[in-house]
């Protein structure tokens, strides 16, 4: 698409199309990752698992193939989706916050409702073994 985009600019110069490049308004940096997968339960096909990038509603990367596991679900597939999500997400909210200074929020979408709940489960989880530990 950036390519695209560059193309437009140059083949319209003689129209004088100016491409401003806007400023954060924001006081923090809003880091996003959008994650689907596809269970591929044809004969031979593996599941299919992508994710999308976005730092303050703007596509910063993203990553699609075949799954490294045979999944027997679908919910099986959007988890190893996610799982994948995860640790990139981690990463680059520390990576963006070392460059910028200004503190994240993460969110991590993703179309499955069984995995957000398993997702919700584990997180609420891990809270209540945290503040059981400190009392």
């Amino acid at each position: 698409m950036t390519y695209e985009l560059i193309q437009y600019l140059w083949d319209t110069r003689d129209k004088q199309l100016i491409w401003h490049k806007s400023k954060p308004k924001k006081r923090e940096n809003k880091l996003v990752t959008i994650s689907d997968a596809s269970y591929g339960n044809q004969l031979y096909y593996r599941p299919q698992i992508g994710n999308i990038i976005l730092l303050n509603r703007k596509v910063i990367g993203g990553k699609s193939t075949k799954a490294s596991l045979t999944c027997t679900s679908t919910t099986e597939s959007e988890i190893h989706a996610v799982s994948e999500a995860i640790p990139l997400l981690n990463n680059l909210s520390y990576l963006v916050q070392e460059l910028d200074k200004k503190p994240i929020i993460k969110g991590l979408f993703t179309d499955s409702r069984s995995t957000s709940v398993l997702l919700y489960l584990k997180m609420k989880r891990n809270l209540e073994t945290d503040s059981s530990v400190l009392t």
